[in-house]
Parts: structure tokens; C-alpha cells; sequence
């Protein structure tokens, strides 16, 4: 996962190079109740000041990362919680937004290498335009 990593951090445009990495694994994977699939934002390898990062600093947005592209939702997603008895209420976000999230909410799983996670629709904190912001 940590060649993919590297490389997905060389992008630039991280998102396609997402969709592009995944192609069909989505597809494939089914989600139960609330539950959504999101893929790990990574930092690109250099900073707006021209900064080159190191690997080790890359890898950690695998673990620390808090934002994240909505690749898929379960049939309850952003409608009800897994009791049932909690309606939804709000912006749903849509299917490849950056949404914002606690690392720790999340179970980790790599899919064709690439860094996800699923995590319940009710944690997410929001949704954000440009993911670089968020650290």
C-alpha cells in the first residue's frame, strides 16, 4: 500500500488518480446499512512552497489523514442510523465529494492498494471543497 501511497502523492489530480487506481473494485465491494466508502486523501509530495516531503510523512495520512472521497454509500446512508429510529436530516453529500471525518471512526481496508475506510454516514463532519486544507 505504500508504493501507492507514493505514488497517488505525485498526482495532480489526486481524485482521478483515486477513481483511476480503484477502476472496478468499487463496483465490487457492497456496503451494509449506514456504512460509506471513502478513499484517504493523500498530501501531494510537494508543499505550495515547493517543499519536498518525505515518504514517511506521506504514509502517515494513511493513518492521520481526516478528509477523504466519498466513493460509495450504503442503502441507509445519510436516511436512517442502523436502529432505524434516526432520520437523517440535511445535506446528503454526493458520491466523489471530499468529506471530512476522525480517523479513528473509520476501519481502514485497501482496495488495489489504495488507502479507505469505511465508516458509518452519521460521522462524517461535512463536506469541503478543497481536501488540502484539512489537517
Amino acid at each position: 500500500m505504500s508504493q501507492r501511497i507514493q505514488e497517488l502523492s505525485k498526482s495532480l489530480d489526486i481524485k482521478e488518480s483515486i477513481l483511476k487506481a480503484l477502476g472496478s473494485a468499487v463496483d465490487q465491494y457492497r456496503l451494509f446499512d449506514d456504512d460509506v466508502l471513502l478513499a484517504t486523501y493523500i498530501r501531494p509530495e510537494k508543499t505550495a512552497g515547493g517543499i519536498i516531503m518525505p515518504e514517511r510523512v506521506k504514509d502517515e495520512d494513511r493513518f492521520q489523514g481526516k478528509a477523504g472521497l466519498l466513493l460509495k454509500c450504503g442503502a441507509a446512508a445519510f436516511k436512517f442510523d442502523r436502529s432505524g429510529m434516526f432520520k437523517f436530516e440535511g445535506e446528503a453529500p454526493n458520491i466523489h465529494s471530499w468529506v471530512v471525518y476522525r480517523p479513528s471512526d473509520g476501519w481502514e481496508i485497501a482496495l488495489h492498494g489504495v488507502s479507505c475506510r469505511i465508516i458509518r454516514s452519521v460521522m462524517l463532519r461535512g463536506v469541503i471543497d478543497d481536501p488540502s486544507v484539512i489537517w
